[in-house]
């Protein structure tokens, strides 16, 4: 007799990670939302019903946190120990209240709004709402928010663990799973947006630790692209799986360079800024400015380059590291020896000395920043990026 996806799974002793199946189905009903976790490359994804739009939407408290059990451990069993510090680990929070049959209003909500989070690229900043859509456009990303809920390859399909009442464990290479939907996931999103309607992506991840990780969630109704959602609040996230969701950004400080190189295990003249501890020509500071590890030779940091009759240097920088501790310059000089010609490299280019611009990189949460200076045949020049940490 061949046994249904859901029984399958119920009869598999799920030991190998430490989580074990309860024996029931995963609860939804119309209107709830998810929140859904990620690894680049990774064959399991995690997905959370965090209940009823309206809960966000009006919630009885300013900041509470959300009823979720212990993601912890199952993320931790999933994706590894160090979950909440791994930049390939990906979270986003996402929904619908379109029911099965198409229709709505779903509490209060006209038919296909959609909910939809956006990474903090500032941490305690808001961050721009996404746009609204037509009825029409909008039901595309609706339906697929109803294929992530549903059975049998949806959230709906699978059984909750034992760590969560609301968590399942998803297959990434399935059709519905939460992976299949985000940018790299299987040739359902072969586009590299996240369900096809938020562009780029409506995910973070954990590069900067779980306390530089924060989620604006957003509401959508249907309307014109002119039109803008309404953000309701904002998710945080321990390294326990503890989520707090709160109606404004929290105010919190980003960790600066002594907190960073001190994750590192590095102390005394191995942290300075200016020290070089892994050889490999890039400083300690401007290895925390572009976010490299200072324990691992890295290829990349700045270029110099001839364009026309301009000399030109271009690095990248980490937006979380523009932190109030760190003074960045490109300094110019003739010799080695000497640098008398200092550039500021200010927040971004209107803060910056005339010849610096700065705009978005092409890897989301980084900036690239060029100095663009006349030059002159007769005349070596030389130039290098100083970062000066204040304590």
């Amino acid at each position: 007799m061949k046994l249904s996806r859901l029984k399958s799974i119920l009869l598999l002793p799920l030991i190998l990670t430490g989580i074990s199946s309860l024996s029931h189905a995963a609860p939804y009903t119309a209107g709830d939302i998810f929140m859904g976790f990620r690894i680049d490359g990774g064959t399991q994804c995690y997905l959370i019903n965090i209940g009823q739009a309206s809960l966000y939407k009006s919630p009885s408290s300013s900041s509470f946190t959300v009823p979720v059990g212990n993601i912890g451990a199952d993320l931790s069993a999933i994706f590894g120990g160090t979950w909440h510090s791994n930049a390939a680990v990906h979270w986003a929070v996402m929904g619908t209240n379109t029911n099965a049959a198409g229709t709505g209003p779903t509490a209060g909500d006209p038919n296909r709004t959609l909910y939809a989070s956006k990474a903090e690229t500032v941490l305690g900043t808001q961050e721009a709402p996404w746009n609204r859509g037509a009825t029409g456009t909008q039901a595309g990303p609706a339906s697929k928010l109803m294929g992530l809920a549903g059975a049998p390859l949806g959230y709906a399909g699978y059984a909750v663990t034992a760590n969560s009442s609301v968590g399942v464990i998803q297959t990434s290479s399935d059709s519905a799973s939460y992976a299949s939907y985000q940018p790299g996931g299987t040739a359902i999103n072969s586009g590299g947006i996240s369900f096809a309607y938020w562009n780029p992506s409506n995910e973070g991840d954990f590069g900067s630790g779980a306390a530089g990780a924060a989620l604006d969630l957003f509401r959508m109704q249907t309307g014109t692209s002119s039109q803008l959602g309404t953000y309701l609040g904002t998710f945080t996230i321990t390294s326990a799986g503890v989520v707090t969701f709160s109606t404004s950004p929290p105010v919190t400080s980003t960790p600066g360079f002594a907190a960073w190189i001190a994750g590192f295990g590095l102390t005394g003249a191995n942290a300075a800024a200016s020290f070089d501890y892994d050889r490999d020509g890039i400083p300690n500071g401007v290895e925390y400015l572009q976010e490299s590890s200072p324990l691992t030779p890295n290829a990349g940091g700045p270029v110099s380059s001839r364009n026309g009759a301009n000399f030109v240097f271009t690095f990248t920088r980490s937006i979380a590291r523009k932190t109030a501790d760190t003074t960045t310059t490109i300094e110019l000089g003739t010799t080695l020896g000497s640098w008398p010609v200092v550039y500021q490299v200010g927040t971004d280019t209107a803060t910056s000395t005339p010849g610096v611009t700065i705009v978005p990189g092409s890897v989301a949460g980084t900036e690239d920043v060029k100095l663009t200076v006349p030059f002159t045949e007769a005349v070596r020049r030389f130039a290098r990026l100083r970062v000066v940490i204040t304590p």
